[in-house]
């Protein structure tokens, strides 16, 4: 699971975000990991777009509260399912239901 990945805004357009995700897809191949799972505030085009250039596909949209946002907000979750060490782009891992419920 990926969680918070930010880029400074002085520091965006620059192809951080892209290589942060190559180095997360790349450890978690190494480790042996089936999929890399990561969710977004909903409505952040820019990063959804950014998510699926790299083969992270969309699977739901949740109500999460985390401790440093405080109230109830709404998240898309997505995917990217690496098999024998390849990425699969395009397709949620068999039998895969990410969580419904508030965290």
């Amino acid at each position: 699971m990926l969680h918070a990945l930010r880029v400074s805004p002085d520091h965006r357009g620059m192809g951080l975000a892209g290589r942060l995700l190559e180095k997360v897809r790349d450890l978690a191949r190494a480790r042996g990991f089936r999929s890399v799972r990561l969710d977004c505030l909903e409505g952040n085009e820019g990063a959804f777009r950014l998510y699926e250039s790299h083969g992270f596909v969309r699977t739901d949209v949740v109500t999460i509260t985390y401790e440093d946002i405080g109230s109830p907000r709404r998240f898309r979750l997505f995917e990217l399912v690496l098999r024998d060490g390849v990425s699969t782009s395009r397709s949620a891992s068999p039998g895969c239901t990410p969580r419904r419920a508030s965290y």
